[in-house]
Parts: C-alpha cells; structure tokens; sequence
C-alpha cells in the first residue's frame, strides 16, 4: 500500500479532479477521505443553506422556473386499484 497526498481545490463548477501516479501497471483499489483545509485568514467557511450534496448554482439549472410567482398546481385524486390476490 502506497499513501499519496494531495491539496486541490474545487473547480467553479464545485468538483475536485486530481490526478494520482500509478508507479506500475495493474489495478487498484484507491480509498479517498476528505479533509476541510481551513481558510489561510482563518475565517470560517460560510455555511451551506442547501443540502450538502447540491453543487454550488444547482438552482440555476437549464429549464429551472425563474417566474417567483409560478406556484405547483395541486396532485390529482388518486385512482382506486383493486388489490393483487
């Protein structure tokens, strides 16, 4: 087992892309943890009001509504089924 450690920064599209050297041919397993570096001023990292996993200018999406005043219409009734068996 080889440890490789590298520093990257998130594209503006919000993904980390690094590259790791494979020294020899053949397969691997690759295991990545990452670590928050704090800022170099100290200052924290404002936090996310969305979930996590969403990548920054997610809800600026082709096709995404703009209209604030667009409002989802109510479901419709659900049709009764008859039961299986």
């Amino acid at each position: 087992m080889r440890v490789v450690r590298l520093t990257v920064v998130p594209d503006a599209d919000g993904m980390l892309r690094f590259a790791i050297p494979a020294a020899e041919a053949g397969r691997f397993e690759a295991e990545v943890r990452l670590t928050p570096v704090p800022a170099a001023d100290g200052a924290p990292e404002p936090p996310r009001t969305i979930h996590p996993s969403y990548p920054p200018g997610w809800e600026h999406v082709y096709g995404s509504i703009q209209d604030e005043t667009f409002v989802r219409p109510p479901d419709l009734p659900l049709t009764p089924v008859e039961p299986l068996g």
